[in-house]
Formats: C-alpha cells, sequence, structure tokens
C-alpha cells in the first residue's frame, strides 16, 4: 500500500495535495476516520484509532477497513471511466463539504456497482459546472484539459494528474499534446 502511494501517477490523482512520501498513508487513514478539512489535528486520525480500539473494535477489523478504502481507491484508478471522472471532482475540489472531496467519494458509492457508480459521478460533475461563474471557469478548464488528452491518446491513455497539479496548473500552461507515436498505456 505505501510503495503505491508513493507514485506520484497515483498520489495525484487522489490528492491535490504536495505531501512527502513517508506521510501519504495517512490519506487512507483520514477517509477511514472521517477526519473533516478544518481539523488541524495531526493525530486526529490515530484517535480515532484508538478510541476504537478502546471501545472493543478489534484491529484486524481496522485494517480490513483500511485495506478496503486502498483497493477501492486503486481500483479507481485501474478503471480509464472513473479514473478520470473521480479525477476530475478531486482536481475540482467538488463536492465541497467538511469532509475531503476523496471522502465523500468514497463513503458516497460504497456499494455502487459500475453503471451506477459512473451515473452518480455524472451527476457529481454535472453539479460541478452549476455553481458561481469563478468556480465553474475553473472546474471547466479541468474537465477541458482531461477531455483533450482522453481526445488525443483516442481513449487510450490516462490524464497524468501527476505533471498537471504540479506544473501545468501551477504554472498556467496547458497539457501538452500527447506524441501518438509514442506507445500509451492503457
Amino acid at each position: 500500500m505505501e510503495n503505491s502511494l508513493n507514485d506520484d501517477t497515483l498520489w495525484y490523482f487522489l490528492s491535490n495535495e504536495s505531501v512527502e512520501p513517508e506521510s501519504r498513508m495517512s490519506l487512507i487513514m483520514d477517509i477511514v476516520s472521517r477526519k473533516p478539512l478544518c481539523c488541524t489535528d495531526d493525530e486526529f486520525s490515530f484517535k480515532y484509532f484508538q478510541k476504537e480500539i478502546g471501545e472493543g473494535c478489534h484491529p484486524d477489523y481496522l485494517w480490513r477497513k483500511i485495506q478496503h478504502v486502498y483497493r477501492t481507491l486503486w481500483n479507481w484508478s485501474l478503471n480509464p471511466e472513473i479514473y478520470h471522472k473521480v479525477g476530475y471532482l478531486i482536481c475540482a475540489n467538488y463536492p465541497q463539504s467538511v469532509l475531503p472531496t476523496l471522502t465523500l467519494l468514497y463513503y458516497g458509492t460504497r456499494g455502487l456497482e459500475h453503471v451506477a457508480l459512473n451515473e452518480f459521478l455524472d451527476k457529481l460533475i454535472a453539479e460541478s459546472q452549476s455553481s458561481n461563474f469563478p468556480e465553474f471557469l475553473e472546474r471547466y478548464r479541468h474537465q477541458i484539459n482531461i477531455s483533450f488528452y482522453r481526445t488525443q491518446t483516442m481513449g487510450m491513455g490516462t490524464f497524468p494528474f501527476d505533471k498537471y497539479k504540479t506544473i501545468w496548473r501551477d504554472g498556467g500552461i496547458s497539457p501538452p499534446v500527447p506524441d501518438l507515436g509514442q506507445e500509451v498505456l492503457p
């Protein structure tokens, strides 16, 4: 789990934050503990797990919850359609709530099969574009960049959120057109 979270390609699909690799596992713990966005307590998740164990929850059960969150996120990263929809919503910070977008998506989609999951994500994407104008423009720019990249790779490539979030977005530079002569990973 930790090794795959250290891969910037997976990390920037899941997060907008630049975080040192040694602390990336905390993202999974924060999802399980439902850590609020406004919480500044670095030990929030640790305290959650400590409380759960103190109230009789078996550590193996908590570990299975952690593994389930990770497997869900990993599976999303392997499905190009889900990957791009979830990646867009995380990039756009939508839906906005007291919980981080990724936590809301994880708990909001639990138990949904592929078709229902896609419909749910499509609904959220449509809602994200009906907000106030400045937010709409920023979110629409994300969607255009992702759609353009997917079109240029004929649907075969996955959008490089790691480069987009660390270089292109910060520098205000549009993503380059991929070289279709190179091998594109599915």
